[in-house]
């Protein structure tokens, strides 16, 4: 298991991006670039990055906390501010 996830979100990836759609936003599209999979899909909220694999019988979830700048940066593109491309690290949440 990946304990960082490192994702640069793009110009292209703004432009795509849709606002309010935690599966199609500007750091979803970025991390399904930089981190393709299979069965499951990402999802991006302010504060976490979360990755869902399973069926939905027995749906599993990993996720990945958001430092503060991605916070900001999502809240202000959902908002419809203009962001700039950047990069971040989000951190593996570990199960307490």
């Amino acid at each position: 298991m990946q304990k960082e996830l490192v994702v640069t979100v793009t110009a292209d990836d703004i432009i795509s991006g849709v606002r309010g759609k935690p599966d199609s936003c500007p750091v979803a599209r970025a991390i399904g670039r930089e981190y393709p999979i299979a069965n499951g899909w990402w999802s991006v909220q302010p504060s976490c990055i979360t990755r869902y694999f399973g069926v939905e019988a027995d749906l599993k979830a990993i996720r990945w906390k958001n430092p503060a700048d991605a916070f900001c940066w999502v809240c202000d593109f959902d908002d419809g501010k203009t962001v700039e491309p950047f990069t971040f690290t989000a951190v593996l949440e570990e199960k307490e």
